[in-house]
């Protein structure tokens, strides 16, 4: 299991203020992009996914996501 970290995702939530970061949990890349396509707003670049921080996890780990949302100013 290896846990993906993207600190700037331009397409991120439907809130006004747009950017935010992603943390997701999965087997492999392919496997946490498949996680987050289920998410209509969320959108990663290709860039964004290249920027992506990796870690591997040791033993299991439930295959989830985290959205931290730009709040803006408001």
């Amino acid at each position: 299991m290896y846990i993906y970290i993207l600190e700037h995702v331009e397409e991120l939530t439907e809130r006004y203020h747009c950017d935010g970061g992603l943390v997701i949990v999965g087997k492999s890349l392919d496997d946490a992009k498949k996680i987050v396509s289920k998410d209509k707003y969320i959108k990663p670049t290709d860039e964004e996914w290249n920027a992506a921080l990796v870690y591997g996890l040791d033993g299991e780990a439930d295959r989830k996501y985290f959205v931290f949302p730009d709040a803006g100013c408001c």
